[in-house]
């Protein structure tokens, strides 16, 4: 009972103004999607093939914002990652607000970032990721399969387990939006790598807010070492109600966000000439 006197209090002094069974609920349906390996991730038989990378992508075609326009298998709303170079890839912050939270009423968004590091950087298309993860403590292969070095960019994802992968794929855009003819080529292109294009689903980016604009802010990177933690010093077993409670006072304490520092970069070859690629087939 102290606890949950002392976690009101706590959420009473931040600057949430939603109750703790509405931020509860928001965090089990986190915790319950960290545990899924189908989270925006199709499941399906045999390992990982090779993916040919885009030959001419540069990695500074890929820092920044991107609005996330179609991804596999999720229900997340205004999805957007942004990639900051590292000495040895990038690290790649995605932000999005879930289905569940809105329903509820609560005013929030999710974030977390994963680290890509260059398999080779005379090849930068081809990279590893790591992401914040409960169960799966491996990289998985990312592939940049396309992109027009401007306004779109394409990324395969896909992670071996036993006799199956994990696979996901991602069409991004500098916009909100992605000119249709575009969009269909890019589909085109994704089944002739043998890439099901079936699971794609589209993300809404209407009334969306940027990170840290929202009463809560939920990191899954703090999510995942608080739950972590808590099975260290209880055992590992089921999620129990002071890890709930735990993971929400983390979440409710008010933080203010790291200033990032810009390492220095490792000299790469220059940027060949990019072919120009038509928006429609004839």
């Amino acid at each position: 009972m102290e606890s949950c006197h002392s976690l009101t209090r706590l959420l009473t002094h931040s600057r949430l103004k939603v109750s703790l069974v509405v931020v509860e609920v928001v965090v089990m349906n986190i915790l319950a999607t960290l545990t899924k390996l189908s989270c925006g991730h199709a499941i399906e038989f045999g390992r990982c093939s090779s993916v040919s990378g885009d030959p001419y992508f540069h990695p500074d075609e890929l820092e920044g914002l991107w609005y996330v326009i179609e991804m596999y298998k999720t229900s997340s709303r205004c999805m957007t990652i942004t990639f900051q170079r590292t000495l040895d890839g990038f690290t790649g912050t995605e932000v999005r607000e879930l289905l569940v939270g809105r329903r509820v009423g609560l005013d929030h968004s999710v974030s977390n970032t994963g680290v890509f590091t260059f398999k080779n950087i005379d090849n930068p298309a081809l990279m590893k990721v790591r992401w914040p993860s409960v169960f799966i403590d491996k990289p998985a292969d990312v592939t940049v399969v396309d992109t027009d070095g401007v306004h779109f960019a394409v990324l395969y994802e896909c992670q071996s387990l036993w006799v199956l992968r994990r696979a996901s794929a991602v069409i991004l855009s500098r916009q909100p939006f992605l000119d249709e003819a575009v969009l269909q080529r890019v589909k085109e292109d994704l089944a002739k790598l043998n890439i099901n294009t079936e699971h794609l689903t589209t993300i809404q980016h209407d009334d969306c807010q940027a990170l840290h604009e929202a009463d809560l802010n939920i990191n899954l990177n703090t999510v995942v070492r608080i739950m972590k933690q808590g099975w260290q010093s209880r055992g590992r077993g089921l999620v129990t109600h002071v890890t709930i409670l735990d993971t929400v006072r983390a979440l409710a304490a008010p933080t203010t966000p790291p200033t990032p520092t810009v390492p220095v970069r490792p000299a790469r070859p220059a940027k060949p000439a990019r072919p120009t690629k038509p928006t429609t087939r004839h």
